[in-house]
């Protein structure tokens, strides 16, 4: 027993000896050498890794040292490596199972792991891991450190594909982890997955303390967390269930509450810490935090139980908002949700929370409503930072925010909600509903109050939309519902006016019922851009259903007023029904310049739809609705039909008929037009007709299938021009086969229609097509176009597709008429990818070429390249000859290389490319020589007539980035119209830099080699920068260089103007200031013959203004008016005057009579009148008195009137209104009087003498005296309108008739003429009276009577009532025989007195041929021996008739009248001489009386009104009386009035009255 043990011992010693032998031996350097061998060996065989260990020692007792370890299969594919790796255990506790590590630190380690079926990726670095003082108790299972520290480490994961979990239960282990502390330093994390492109954080140091892990208990306990300088970069993907995790399935039967982990922690602090956030594709973060610091206490969570107390946090977002302070209360678990005690500060706001529920988070909203109290005092401040375009009015203000509610799943309580910024808003609402979710079900109510005092800064948001927020806004809307049955009401107010809405909706039955009004609704204060006024109206809407193949519902609505660009619409009513599929109403209006009815209906069967439009427009005036400046109304029947069916079929036939169209000057008849179109799938026909108008159009494809090929077309042609290349068989490839024919004569709506705007031809044909053999073409032709007053002969113009390129040609033929006779005009050309050819010829009447010149154009990407041809081209009717390599080459930025010379005789065009010369580079010089300007106007037939030789010598060049213009224009001898201006030199200096922007002018203007006036400045045209400052000054500027450019026989100006402008300010601001002055200036009005003077004073520009102080007008009497105020002349846009014109006894008219002068005479006028206004709406107001001391005569420069039988066409009144008489015309006028008011007062002097020669010589004249007020007013509702009454106090009618001799009226005291609006269309009263003698029988004898023949014109200058009438004023008898006569009888004898000087009545003498030759002698011998008297005031009569069958007796009489004492005193003296041929009666052969008849008369006043008569007057009364002689004084007094109180007014007053409203002198 004992050699057992003994050898038991020896045995046990020999295994310990063996075990301390191999224990010993490694730590011989040459076992660990063989050991690492092995090692490497092994683990390159069996794992087939790379591997390599540098070094491997160990220590006694077991300190392991390794370096330089590495295991991969490549070096770019590392599984592991590290620089050292330092392990030092002792072994002192074993035997209690106990392992102590000193240390444990490996540097520079790097793992990789890739490439498992999930395809995870990890790459993990560090530059240093180390544990000190740890202690494993393998019994307890407890591991024990008191530091380990991590520093410089990098983690990149990368998650690879979803897997499922493993479902199979693992014991959880018990063991029991416990660190002292952990440091940490530089620390990356990275992470990049499908639904999150990019997760980077980082730490730049950290510590825990007090850190326990049990695995067995599931608990992470620690005591303290705090992290300095840590940041997070999130950008999140585009999420999708794909890219999302799947969802681990929970095992059967596990127990999952033994499953959840316990976290606690003491403290967590984070402290100068960063964030940023943003989306994939973004450049810059949406959200970037920094200064992060955040302090969280008593952290707990086990599942979703989830307490902590946030004690502060603290960050700043990048654009300046700053949370300063934020506190909370976190308490979730599974019977209650809150987030309690919420307050958060930032630099301007506060805000006050609490979140609370019943229920977890889970189940929040669906077990139990989440109640959410909010008050929060929100700064504008912080949410500009946020959203910059905030209103600047509102960045510091505060809005109130007071919240209290509960939300559910289904449902929501809001007790209290106000919303509050004073001053400008307050909203409150309050209410509950339930099962909003399914609105069937819908139930409960809800009210929303808000007061908008001023809500003017949303206008900030609504720029360029034509939308305004205007002030005091209030609104209300109510809501309450009952299981889906919902009734609506809302109010909108805005001052007085407002829109009111009440609606009920049954959603369950689809019933709905709604009422709109609006009550003087102003929505010119939302809608102030669009001409809008206030709105009266209403709207009903009641139905059942909402779909339109089961609906019933009817919609009326009515337009009481509503105000669209100052025109009130009225009466307007739209009625609708529908029922399942078919829909019915009408449309009618009553307003009176807009009037309509129409019906309409739409029908759906199946699936074929209809739709119809019928009615009248009576009448839609755009002038009185204020669309169109001018007169422009129409009228027409419509009828209007639209058709869809199967298969894209479609059909449409429109009838417009009798149109009419009324415009400032006639009414026109447009007549009808006729639209049809039919289109299927294969093809698609339309026609449109009207009269002698056709058109028609066939397209082989479907209507929706050709507007799609149309808009390919029209990209197709864009992208072509857009990248410089013509292909059209490119275009053709996307255009339909199709073509088009259009007709036109003259008797069709479009030729009406273009008629009345000046516009017009013969005929018209166009026609063009696109297919497979000929691709596209297109002609068009036009014969006796005119506009205006150009007339042409013809217009051509084709285009045609030739293979790839577009050639074409425009022809235009001038006419005959044409003042410089016909020509013709040729364009021809081509375009094919970037080159374009184009050829100009033109002919004129004799078939002479007059140009001949082509030009190619290829367009580059950044250059355009210009060459011309042939060599010898005809310009101005002459040969030239260019140079053979002519181009010009327009490249990047401008820049030009030109080398262009055309030359004949001794002229020249050439613009030549120089060398640079100091600063100026790249120079360009045009030189033009000895172009004559009347063979170059020979080629223009509608410009106007030139003369002179035109020369240029410009130098255009670069410097410095800038374009500089130099040199000179000259014009040799310039004429303009026919009308010498002189010889026209203008220098030059100009430049352009900044990109065309900045602009420096230095111009000089020489007439005659004399500076008239030189320009000089610099002005800008950028974005920003629109400055200007520029100076004009006029030297000697002639002025009647203006009356070239003026209409024939107005004006001729003569003198000079002198004076300066400056141009300061901007283009948008410009400031004018400056004076103009005249020197010798004067002003001859051709069309009246007489000369005005201007005042030499300088009239003065300040402030945009050209200044008026008491400017003067000179009149030949030395009489002046004058101008005070002021004419806006910038911007252009508000151009205006304020101007007074006053004037006393300023002699308008001066003229002597003479051959030219249609006017010669005197007149006289005081005038008193006032302009104001824009030019736009200029209003012009005043008095103009025709002073009495005026006499002028206008004479007729036409031929002799001749006698003919022309009794149909003698004298034509033509209503204006008569479309008929008027309607062959081809050309009319029109006046435009805009928005411009006139109201004038024009008052005639009594006195005031007109006289109108009707022949040149003046024999036959009319010569008229009166006066009376007239007011002369225009406006743009009514035009041109005349009213007031025109008396005549005295005049003649003269004429000589042939045969019939001269004859004078004379008008009779009374006659007038009156106008009651209409200018050309007074109301006529006048009557005229002629003194003819006749013999007739008293009893025994033969006795003269004097007949007066009168001629009345009535009624109205457009349909004048002209009768005859006789009278014997004189003699009684004769004068009753008379009164007994029906007035046709009158009527003839009247005109038998005229024509033939004899009375046919009862009594009458019968006609003796002898008598009627004496009488025609007498009547010669008399015109012409007063011809030579009447200028003195002496005329003489003769008369000759019969007293008896045997005796004829001829009285000589005459007549003496003069002005005396200036013309205060008249003195008229009258006498006769009779003879006769009666042998017999001695005695009586001559009877004399040479003074019968006397006058004197003294006027008292100038007016001609107040003065005394003195006369002795002989008259025959009757056959007893006989010869009765009448003496007698009188003071006669005169007065004109429209009242009878009028008489009793005061001169004073009413002159004081006539003036009011008008204009005292400055």
């Amino acid at each position: 027993m004992k050699r057992f043990f003994k050898y038991l011992f020896r045995i046990l010693l020999a295994i310990i000896a063996l075990i301390v032998l191999v224990v010993l031996l490694l730590y011989l350097p040459p076992v660990q050498r063989f050991a690492k061998k092995q090692i490497v060996s092994y683990v390159t065989k069996n794992y087939g890794l790379e591997t390599r260990i540098g070094k491997l020692s160990i220590g006694f007792p077991l300190d392991l040292t390794l370096e330089d370890v590495y295991a991969g299969k490549s070096a770019s594919d590392t599984l592991v490596a590290f620089e050292s790796l330092h392990l030092d255990v002792g072994l002192r506790y074993v035997l209690q199972q106990r392992l102590g590590v000193n240390e444990l630190s490996v540097e520079n380690v790097k793992f990789v792991m890739a490439g498992d079926t999930a395809k995870t990726g990890l790459d993990v670095k560090a530059g240093k891991l180390q544990l000190i003082a740890g202690e494993i108790h393998l019994k307890k299972k407890r591991i024990e450190a008191k530091n380990i520290e991590l520093r410089k480490a990098a983690i990149l994961l990368e998650p690879g594909e979803n897997v499922q979990p493993d479902t199979v239960p693992s014991q959880p282990t018990d063991w029991t982890f416990s660190v002292g502390e952990i440091d940490l330093g530089q620390i990356r994390f990275n992470m990049k997955s499908a639904a999150m492109p990019y997760l980077g954080a980082g730490i730049g140091e950290g510590r825990i303390t007090q850190g326990t892990v049990s695995l067995g208990g599931q608990t992470i306990d620690v005591g303290g967390i705090t992290i300095d300088q840590a940041w997070c970069d999130l950008k999140t993907g585009n999420t999708s269930k794909d890219s999302l995790p799947a969802s681990p399935e929970v095992v059967a039967g596990a127990d999952t509450a033994k499953s959840l982990w316990t976290v606690k922690a003491g403290t967590l602090w984070l402290k100068n810490s960063a964030f940023s956030l943003a989306s994939d594709g973004q450049e810059q973060a949406s959200v970037v935090l920094s200064g992060i610091a955040v302090r969280i206490d008593s952290v707990y969570n086990r599942g979703t139980v989830v307490r902590a107390d946030l004690r502060d946090l603290q960050a700043v977002q990048k654009n300046g908002i700053e949370v300063q302070q934020m506190q909370a209360d976190v308490d979730l678990d599974t019977t209650r949700t809150s987030l309690g005690k919420v307050y958060i500060h930032t630099r301007n706001s506060r805000l006050n929370m609490d979140i609370r529920s019943n229920s977890d988070l889970s189940g929040l909203m669906d077990k139990a409503p989440l109640n959410v109290t909010l008050e929060a005092q929100v700064g504008l401040a912080d949410i500009e930072p946020f959203y910059r375009e905030l209103p600047r009015q509102i960045k510091n203000r505060t809005v109130d925010v007071k919240a209290t509610c509960a939300v559910g799943s289904d449902r929501v309580e809001v007790s209290r909600f106000a919303v509050s910024m004073p001053g400008n808003l307050d909203v409150t609402a309050n209410g509950k509903l339930s099962s909003f979710r399914d609105l069937k079900k819908i139930s409960g109510e809800f009210r929303i109050q808000g007061v908008f005092s001023d809500i003017t800064f949303l206008n900030d948001f609504l720029k360029g939309g034509g939308v305004n927020v205007p002030r005091n806004l209030n609104f209300t809307a109510d809501l309450k519902a009952l299981e889906g049955i919902m009734d609506f009401s809302g109010r909108l107010c805005q001052g007085n006016g407002c829109l009111l809405l009440e609606a009920n909706y049954n959603l369950p039955a689809e019933i709905y019922n709604a009422t709109l009004a609006l009550n003087d609704f102003p929505l010119n204060c939302f809608l102030p851009a669009d001409s809008l006024g206030s709105v009266n109206a209403d709207l009903r809407l009641a139905g059942r259903g909402l779909d339109w193949r089961k609906a019933e519902a009817e919609i009326t609505a009515g337009i009481r007023g509503f105000e669209y660009k100052r025109h009130i619409y009225e009466n307007i009513r739209l009625e609708a029904a529908a029922h399942q599929t078919h829909l019915k109403g009408k449309l009618e209006s009553a307003d009176s310049a807009a009037k309509f009815n129409l019906v309409f209906r739409a029908d759906s069967v199946e699936n074929r739809y209809e739709a119809e439009l019928k009615g009248q427009v009576a009448n839609v005036d755009f002038k009185k609705l204020n669309l169109m400046p001018h007169r422009l109304a129409i009228g027409l029947g419509i009828d209007i039909r639209v058709a869809q069916g199967d298969g894209d079929v479609y059909a449409l036939n429109t009838r417009l008929d009798s149109i009419r169209m009324t415009d400032e000057n006639r009414r026109y008849g447009l007549g009808d037009i006729e639209l049809s179109m039919e289109s299927d799938r294969d093809r698609t026909v339309m026609s449109v007709n009207s009269g002698d108008f056709a058109l028609s159009s066939k397209v082989d494809t479907g209507l929706m299938k050709t507007i799609g090929l149309l808009g390919n077309a029209a990209a197709e042609v864009m992208r072509q021009i857009e990248k410089k290349d013509i292909d059209m068989k490119r275009v053709d490839a996307c255009l339909p086969d199709f073509t088009i024919d259009i007709n036109s004569g003259q008797q069709n709506t479009v030729a009406r229609f273009l008629k009345s705007r000046n516009i017009g031809f013969r005929n018209l044909f166009v026609a063009a097509s696109s297919g497979q053999e000929n691709g596209f073409q297109f002609t068009t032709r036009i014969n006796a176009p005119y506009y205006a007053e150009v007339q042409l002969d013809s217009i051509a113009f084709s285009t045609w597709q030739r293979d790839r390129s577009l050639a074409y040609s425009f022809t235009v033929d001038g006419s005959a008429n044409e003042q410089k006779g016909p020509f013709h005009v040729n364009l021809t050309g081509n375009m094919l990818g970037n080159y374009f050819r184009t050829e100009l010829k033109q002919k004129d009447g004799l078939g002479e070429i007059g140009f001949d010149l082509g030009m190619g154009v290829t367009l580059e990407d950044s250059a355009v390249s210009v060459s011309f041809f042939p060599i010898t081209p005809i310009l101005g009717y002459r040969r030239w000859i260019v140079n053979s390599d002519n181009k010009i080459v327009i490249g990047e930025k401008g820049k030009i290389h030109a080398n262009l010379r055309l030359a004949y005789s001794d002229k020249l065009i050439d613009i030549q490319s120089l060398d640079g010369e100091g600063e100026q580079k790249e120079r360009l010089n045009v030189k033009i020589k000895g172009i004559d300007l009347a063979a170059l106007t020979r080629l223009l037939p509608f410009s106007p007539d030139l003369a002179g030789q035109l020369n240029t010598d410009l130098s255009l060049y670069r410097f410095d980035d800038a374009l500089g213009v130099n040199g000179e224009i000259k014009v040799n001898e310039f004429y303009y119209q026919q009308q010498r201006i002189g010889t026209v030199e203008l220098g030059m200096k100009y430049s352009a830099g900044q990109h065309f922007s900045a602009h420096a002018v230095d111009f000089e203007l020489k007439l005659d080699s004399l500076r008239r006036a030189v320009a000089k400045g610099e002005f800008s045209t950028g974005e920003n920068d629109k400055n200007v400052f520029v100076d004009v000054d006029i030297t000697d500027f002639p002025l009647h260089v203006v009356n070239a450019f003026m209409p024939n026989n107005l004006l001729n100006l003569q003198g000079n103007l002198l004076g300066n402008v400056r141009f300061r300010g901007s283009f948008d601001k410009p400031e004018l200031d400056g004076g103009l002055a005249f020197e010798n200036g004067t002003a001859e009005l051709l069309m009246i013959g007489t000369t005005f003077g201007l005042d030499t004073g300088r009239i003065v520009i300040k402030d945009n203004k050209l200044l008026f102080n008491r400017f003067q007008i000179f009149a030949p009497n030395r009489s002046s008016l004058t101008m005070n105020g002021d004419i806006q002349l910038m911007p252009f846009d508000q151009l205006g005057a304020n101007l007074a014109i006053n004037g006393q006894n300023f002699q308008v008219v001066n003229v002597k009579q003479n051959p030219s002068s249609m006017i010669f005479g005197k007149a006289y006028v005081d005038l008193n009148a006032r302009m104001v206004g824009a030019f736009s709406a200029l209003n012009v107001t005043g008095n103009v008195n025709l002073l009495n001391n005026t006499a002028i005569t206008y004479t007729l420069r036409s031929s002799d009137p001749e006698l003919q039988d022309r009794s149909a066409d003698l004298v034509r009144f033509v209503s204006f209104r008569d479309s008929s008489l008027i309607e062959k015309d081809d050309l009319t006028n029109r006046v435009s009087v805009n928005n411009f008011m006139l109201r004038m007062l024009v008052e005639i002097g009594d006195n005031v003498k007109m006289s109108v020669y009707l022949s040149e010589n003046g024999q036959n004249n009319v010569l008229i005296q009166g006066g009376g007020n007239l007011i002369l007013s225009m406006d743009p509702e009514s035009g041109l309108a005349l009213s007031g009454k025109y008396t005549l106090t005295s005049g003649t009618v003269t004429y000589n008739v042939p045969v019939a001799g001269k004859k004078v009226f004379n008008i009779q005291t009374g006659s007038y003429v009156e106008w009651t609006g209409d200018v050309v269309n007074p109301r006529l009263s006048i009557s005229a009276n002629e003194q003819v003698k006749a013999t007739v029988e008293d009893g025994d004898r033969n006795r003269l009577v004097t007949f007066e023949s009168i001629i009345r014109i009535q009624n109205t200058l457009s349909k004048p009532e002209i009768t005859f009438d006789l009278s014997a004023p004189n003699d009684m008898v004769i004068q009753n025989q008379l009164a007994t006569f029906s007035p046709e009888e009158r009527t003839k004898q009247a005109m038998n007195l005229l024509i033939y000087g004899t009375y046919t009545g009862p009594g009458a003498v019968s006609s003796n041929t002898g008598n009627m030759a004496n009488n025609a002698l007498y009547g010669f011998v008399e015109n012409e021996l007063n011809k030579y008297t009447r200028k003195t005031g002496l005329t003489f009569g003769f008369d000759s008739y019969n007293t008896d069958s045997e005796t004829t007796r001829t009285d000589f009489t005459y007549q003496f009248s003069k002005q005396l004492f200036n013309d205060k005193v008249s003195v008229k003296i009258g006498g006769r001489v009779s003879s006769d041929n009666n042998e017999g009666n001695a005695d009586n052969n001559l009877q004399d009386n040479l003074v019968d008849d006397i006058s004197i008369e003294y006027r008292f006043t100038k007016k001609r009104n107040l003065f005394l008569k003195v006369f002795r007057h002989s008259n025959y009364e009757s056959v007893l009386e006989g010869e009765v002689v009448q003496t007698g004084i009188g003071i006669v007094w005169r007065k004109s009035f429209r009242k009878v109180r009028d008489l009793f007014v005061r001169k004073s007053k009413q002159e004081a009255v006539k003036n009011t409203g008008t204009v005292k002198e400055n």
